[in-house]
């Protein structure tokens, strides 16, 4: 049999296994070294690497109030279905809730509603929204501790709710870390079941993941690297880690796989590693590289969290490949017959699959059945994909019981406004100071926003305002389309004054805009880059051809699912 590029790889590293292994621990190491500084190379902020109208508003907004130099404030909600403002009761909570906040390390000042000026108490006198400012320097924990302080001062017929960029940032942080701590706990646990099955034995089952393991660490310690010289997301950790487990995974388990049947048909170890090496081994080559190639698609997004995620995605995908090709055959040739230790009476590794046998001889049986059949249930799957709406979620989609959802009903139903708000910076505004009035007064008068201010920085007018539909709510969107495409040009035609709308949701459509933009490219790249390693690999247009059609069939069907679930609320 004639060795390959990566049957010769394989050869190498199993030939001295003791000498590849103390390298990788030597690289794993380093990499461990250099991942204790990846909270200083990752960023929390998400922005557009092109201009953007939102991006271009921030950016007046910045350079003429002095965006770092504004002080956070805090919202802080007092509110009971028993007493009223006036209420002594309501009184004490209100004051007790002063000064627990004011306490707070990163709290500069604390304003309680009274009854000389009750502007923000709601109209049925059960809630009172208090204003906490927080000191430029505040620490990086505030908003933990704003939550924490809310939640100790909860009463029987009270209720104490926080609202604003820091408890809010830090209400999401915690429900995403414990989130997704409990879907990789799932997800690994399912995959350690899972592998029991295939290999039906401890020893075997647990290569795959020491291969996701040692890729996911290794590919932690480059991203702290590249961080130090180019902006990452912190979301590329979530990306690290499941593309990780997902490819270490899938490429050690054929090569496991066929090392042992190879063992089972008493090949010698040495042997076993090499044909292993130079046909699966060469399969994963082949899905890496490809893999590689459409996710720097991702890489052409213009937008940072975007570009992020390819980055991590392609590093973990380089050492997953690395590590299959050059670690898991020196670890298979010091196991040896071992690979098999710890047997589970459930699989024989060169026993054939009886039940994926079976469906197969019955499709090729009756191949136009199973054709219309398989196209049937992918197009059913993926026609929900047709009515595809992108954005952010909003505040429905978090669960029930999390304070930050219950803070934004109350302001909701007591004061008209939701979660997001809306800011429109006007240029040259100076001198149609009376149509920028008239434009406030009637973004104000709309039912889609509440709590409208005007106010004027030189030449520059700032209306702020409040959004009153949820963030998911197709009407906060409609209304932000509206307000630029229609409303600001009826005022401000024929002007020298331009006008940039931004905000909450305006940044959501700016970004869906960039992402729907780029994908066109990023399909391009994906489909061309994987025709090209199918038509290299099995020079055959039919195979090739056939390959990309499953694959845009089956990536539909993922698409239409989704929807399925997240837009129509199918098995909510």
């Amino acid at each position: 049999m004639k060795i390959g590029f990566t049957g010769r790889v394989a050869t190498a590293s199993a030939a001295r296994p003791w000498l590849t292994i103390i390298t990788w621990v030597i690289g794993l190491a380093v990499a461990i070294l250099a991942s204790g500084s990846i909270g200083d190379a990752l960023v929390q902020e998400d922005r557009a690497l092109v201009a953007t109208e939102s991006g271009t508003a921030d950016d007046i907004n910045k350079a003429v109030r002095g965006g770092d130099d504004v002080p956070e404030v805090e919202t802080i909600i007092v509110t009971s279905d028993t007493y009223t403002f006036a209420d002594a009761s309501f009184q004490q909570v209100i004051e007790d809730t002063r000064v627990a906040f004011a306490r707070l390390d990163g709290v500069s000042n604390v304003e309680t509603p009274t009854a000389a000026n009750p502007s923000r108490v709601s109209a049925d006198q059960s809630t009172a929204l208090l204003t906490a400012t927080l000191s430029l320097d505040h620490p990086d924990g505030l908003g933990a501790d704003l939550n924490s302080t809310a939640a100790g001062l909860q009463r029987e017929g009270f209720d104490v709710y926080t609202y604003g960029i820091a408890s809010g940032f830090a209400a999401y942080e915690k429900l995403g870390t414990e989130g997704l701590a409990k879907g990789e706990l799932i997800g690994l646990s399912a995959a350690i079941v899972i592998l029991l099955i295939v290999f039906g034995a401890l020893v075997a089952s647990g290569l795959p993941l020491l291969v996701a393991l040692v890729s996911i660490t290794a590919a932690v310690g480059a991203t702290a690297l590249v961080g130090q010289v180019f902006d990452l997301s912190f979301f590329v950790l979530n990306m690290i880690t499941m593309m990780g487990l997902a490819l270490g995974i899938d490429y050690s388990l054929v090569i496991v796989q066929r090392f042992r049947e190879e063992m089972a048909n008493g090949r010698s170890v040495r042997d076993a590693v090499a044909i292993a090496g130079n046909t699966a081994s060469r399969a994963v080559l082949i899905s890496g590289i490809t893999v590689l190639i459409s996710l720097a698609g991702l890489l052409i997004v213009p937008l940072s969290i975007m570009v992020s995620l390819g980055a991590g995605a392609v590093i973990v995908a380089v050492f997953s490949v690395m590590s299959a090709l050059t670690l898991l055959p020196a670890v298979l040739q010091l196991l040896g017959t071992r690979v098999n230790k710890g047997k589970i009476p459930i699989s024989h590794p060169s026993a054939e699959p009886r039940a994926w046998s079976a469906l197969a001889r019955g499709v090729m049986r009756r191949p136009v059945v199973g054709t219309v059949a398989g196209l049937g249930i992918l197009l059913a799957l993926g026609a929900p994909a047709l009515s595809m709406r992108l954005t952010f979620p909003g505040t429905d989609a978090l669960p029930d019981d999390m304070p930050f959802k219950q803070a934004t009903q109350v302001l909701s139903a007591d004061f008209g406004y939701g979660q997001a708000s809306t800011l429109v910076v006007v240029e040259n505004a100076t001198g149609v100071s009376a149509k920028v009035e008239a434009l406030a007064a009637h973004i104000e008068a709309s039912g889609a926003f509440a709590e409208t201010t005007l106010t004027w920085e030189q030449d520059v007018a700032f209306i702020e305002t409040k959004d009153v539909y949820d963030a998911a709510d197709i009407r906060a969107e409609d209304a932000i389309k509206e307000l630029r495409s229609t409303t600001i040009p009826d005022y401000l035609s024929n002007t020298n004054a331009r006008a940039y709308v931004t905000g909450d949701q305006a940044s959501s459509i700016d970004f869906t805009s960039l992402n729907t933009e780029a994908a066109p490219r990023v399909a391009l790249i994906v489909l061309g880059s994987s025709l090209v390693m199918l038509l290299v690999t099995f020079r055959s247009v039919t195979i090739a051809g056939t390959a990309l059609a499953l694959n845009v069939l089956s990536t539909g069907a993922a698409y239409g699912v989704l929807v399925a679930v997240f837009q129509y609320g199918w098995g909510a």
